[in-house]
């Protein structure tokens, strides 16, 4: 058993930090989990806004990769809370020493995941708009029910934003730069444009407009609102989010390896003066 105060409160510090972790790591698999099977409102949104130098990729970008990582991690923190609880309690040196051992490894892949949302962050804020445009040129098309990862997206956000266009909606009256979109003849913007039953849409991916001739005649339209600064914005807060999220797990993973040493150090003692 430990004596004096200072390891007692070492001890019960360390046992108050997993219980952090625990909720952390509960947390971390909540937010992985809800990210990647919300397909159309977070996946297919965000994954042309990363896809690097080959718009045509179908790979799911940094942000999908992150949202992996934090669950794995999420999953760890929750295993090594047990761990961390019954070493500390228990006082069993060895379990201890387990438990460093592989909170050293969680906090390497947390660092990876910081440098990850970092590069994120940095991509967003400096190539969205070229990406954006050079997956407007090459995949845009406008199918109903079309595979294409980036249509899926942009047609999303232009109704989750309620926004037309990159830069302007005129955009979509200039061939060169939607050379696929299906509907170039017949009308002006796509009815993802005009205003709809956003629920309808989101459920049953069904376009009820509030004027059927929104998008030959522009009636009832968003026009008006551009969706660059809106998607900018969106990637931008949800990278800050990250990398907050990912810089304090660091601090509380570093700040119990600390912990954990210190305690074993004084076990250590107890066992060498009996």
């Amino acid at each position: 058993m430990l004596q004096g105060s200072g390891a007692r409160c070492v001890k019960y510090t360390l046992y108050f930090l997993n219980v952090i972790f625990f909720i952390m790591g509960v947390a971390s698999i909540g937010i992985g989990v809800f990210l990647l099977v919300d397909e159309e409102h977070m996946t297919n949104m965000v994954t042309f806004t990363i896809s690097g130098d080959n718009p045509e990729t179908s790979d799911p970008g940094l942000l999908f990769s992150i949202c992996i990582i934090f669950i794995v991690i999420g999953a760890l923190l929750v295993l090594l809370s047990f761990f961390g609880c019954l070493g500390t309690m228990k006082e069993i040196r060895c379990l201890l020493a387990l438990y460093l051992g592989l909170l050293f490894m969680v906090f390497v892949v947390q660092i990876a995941v910081l440098a990850l949302s970092i590069v994120f962050h940095m991509r967003v804020t400096e190539t969205l708009e070229s990406s954006l445009y050079s997956n407007l040129k090459l995949s845009y098309d406008n199918y109903y029910n079309t595979s294409d990862v980036f249509t899926r997206g942009f047609d999303y956000s232009m109704v989750y934003f309620e926004c037309c266009g990159i830069r302007n909606y005129t955009e979509f009256q200039k061939r060169e730069l939607v050379p696929k979109w299906s509907h170039f003849n017949s009308q002006l913007v796509p009815a993802h444009c005009c205003k709809l039953n956003k629920e309808a849409f989101y459920t049953e991916r069904l376009m009820r407009l509030e004027e059927s001739s929104c998008p030959t005649k522009l009636l009832a339209s968003n026009i008006d609102t551009p969706c660059y600064d809106k998607i900018l914005d969106w990637n931008t807060l949800r990278s800050t989010m990250l990398i907050a999220v990912a810089a304090v797990t660091l601090a509380f993973e570093l700040i119990g390896m600390m912990l954990t040493c210190c305690l074993i150090s004084c076990i250590k003692n107890i066992y060498n003066e009996t």
